[in-house]
């Protein structure tokens, strides 16, 4: 419990803080005044804590176990669904109190955890607060591995001056979920441990493999490969296509009975060694098999299956110029009965050269294009004859196909990562993008994007994955910050750190963001997430991955 203390108060414990220049928190922050003050709340931390008297830490203790008593002032509503069970309180119900008993109050909070796995904080706000110093708001996560996870929302006041201390702090909402037994159990060495050298290859990661390949687009080592799943021999499981970094072959696992892989790219003709963004399993020529698509550089190359994995090249969709493809979704656009592709395009040339202008509503980026079948792997660019060409250069990462609209054909959603989303209505011969008008244009960092009928009301609803910074939403919110700028730039900017976006579909078509309420907001880098009923009881459940995971600090010995 004493190590969970520690840990639990590393971002917002303040000893001596020097406030830079002669505008005080008092005055207004600039960004920079900002930073300074969060990156100072984290580096006296550790001299700090070893300042306090450890009795007193030790004296604290967890006192109440989960299911115990709690202090005055909060109140919970338990909930049980399957094999989890928690209880989460909407608002510290008591008025603020002093620092210590404030300490006090969250060490009850926590329930009896015998090894800290992880615990991260972040600084999520800094606000002047008049001549008695300023507020800092916080979020807190700790888990125990496989058992138990604590979210907590905390504002902490400080005084004003040069040497401004902790005050009090307040506990805005909190929540903890339990489970018996882990929901998933690590399985990569057992399912992987038949090919070693596939599971080097997918375990270790970008980190090593891009000082020991030859890469010089620079390209491939942002994690930006696709994997698919499908059945392609037909004998009733599920197989995985991955797609690797440029200098490492994509992998074809095949699913045995016991539930191990085995590699077959190489016999299946797939094993390609150039950067593989996205990748589909699906069927092209209506034969019944799983057909390969996969995005090389600024092509969608794509495969035919012989219904026994063996692949052949059948035909290619080429872009008009050498940005590369990143991701593809497939639905047929037309009602000819046959899947036709759409691909994304993020980057004119590579990372460090096409710079979004302005980042949070730039229109100079490549073109996505729709590529329409016409039989025996054969495609044309129907791009500007289905109304997708105006608007087209924006930064797309995903897009998904869906008829939310519930009129018989498949509508487009797609997800820009510097500006502005767009979902494209199918009236039949045209696209018309309506996201403005039906209030899902999401002016965010997009990243990834699901459908699903969230709320049970028969009509789909919409998860777009977004960047979470804590450090974005600290500085765009300073009164001193980007005074220039007009207030739709302003509202851009800050938009586009405040994470990810829950859109629920309403009679009239119109969406209402309820991404707050529903508490997806903060899912870091969020990349592609998707929608499924993980604990078998009937309702959506969500699940997302995350890129650049930020590393470990300084280890201090405690």
């Amino acid at each position: 419990m004493l190590r969970f203390l520690l840990l639990f108060f590393t971002p917002f414990v303040l000893g001596t803080v020097e406030v830079c220049g002669a505008t005080g928190p008092q005055q207004g922050l600039n960004g920079e005044q900002a930073e300074a003050l969060a990156g100072k709340v984290e580096e006296h931390l550790a001299g700090w804590l070893r300042s306090m008297e450890t009795d007193f830490l030790d004296g604290i203790g967890a006192s109440t176990y989960f299911w115990g008593t709690t202090p005055a002032g909060v109140s919970f509503e338990p909930w049980e669904r399957g094999s989890l069970k928690g209880r989460r309180s909407s608002a510290w119900n008591g008025p603020p109190i002093g620092f210590e008993d404030w300490l006090r109050a969250i060490a009850e909070l926590l329930p009896q955890m015998t090894f800290a796995a992880e615990s991260k904080s972040k600084i999520t706000g800094i606000t002047p607060d008049g001549d008695r110093g300023f507020v800092t708001q916080v979020l807190w996560e700790l888990s125990e591995q496989n058992r138990c996870q604590v979210w907590i929302r905390l504002e902490v006041s400080w005084s004003a001056g040069e040497v401004p201390r902790a005050l009090f702090g307040q506990v805005l909402s909190y929540a903890i979920v339990e489970v018996d037994k882990p929901m998933f159990v690590e399985r990569t060495h057992g399912v992987l441990g038949r090919e070693p050298e596939v599971e080097a290859a997918i375990t270790l990661g970008g980190r090593e493999w891009a000082t020991r390949l030859d890469d010089g687009a620079a390209s491939a080592w942002f994690g930006h490969q696709g994997m698919a799943v499908g059945d392609v021999n037909g004998d009733g499981l599920e197989d995985l296509y991955v797609g690797m970094p440029s200098g490492l072959a994509n992998h074809l696992l095949i699913q045995q009975p016991d539930g191990t892989v085995r590699d077959m790219a190489v016999d299946g003709g797939v094993d390609w060694y150039d950067d593989t963004k996205g990748v589909l399993l699906v069927d092209l020529d209506g034969d019944g098999d799983r057909d390969l698509v996969a995005t090389l550089n600024h092509f969608l190359v794509l495969h035919a299956n012989d219904g026994k994995s063996k692949f052949s090249v059948a035909g290619w969709c080429a872009a008009p110029d050498e940005a590369a493809f990143y991701s593809i979704a497939a639905a047929d656009v037309d009602g000819d009965g046959d899947l036709d592709l759409y691909g994304t395009r993020y980057v004119t040339t590579r990372y460090g050269e096409s710079i979004p202008i302005p980042f949070e509503d730039a229109c100079n980026g490549p073109s996505n294009h729709l590529f329409l079948n016409q039989g025996k792997f054969q495609f044309v660019d129907g791009t500007r004859i289905m109304g997708l060409s105006e608007d087209n250069n924006r930064f797309s990462l995903a897009a998904s196909f869906e008829d939310f609209d519930s009129d018989g054909d498949s509508d487009l959603y797609v997800a820009n990562d510097f500006g502005r989303n767009q979902l494209f209505r199918n009236d039949g011969e045209r696209f018309v993008d309506v996201a403005a008008e039906l209030g899902v244009e999401d002016q965010a960092a997009g990243m990834g994007v699901s459908w699903g009928d969230v709320d049970g009301d028969g009509d789909m609803d919409l998860h777009v994955s977004n960047m979470y910074s804590s450090a974005g939403r600290r500085v765009s919110y300073q009164k001193n910050f980007h005074v220039s700028a007009e207030g739709a730039a302003l509202q851009g900017i800050r938009r586009h750190a405040q994470g990810n976006s829950l859109w629920i579909q309403g009679e009239d078509g119109r969406f209402t963001d309820a991404s707050d309420s529903a508490g997806i907001r903060m899912g870091r880098w969020s990349w592609g997430t998707i929608f499924t009923d993980l604990d078998g009881d009937g309702l959506l459940d969500l699940y997302g991955p995350n890129g650049f995971m930020t590393g470990r600090g300084r280890q201090t010995d405690l």
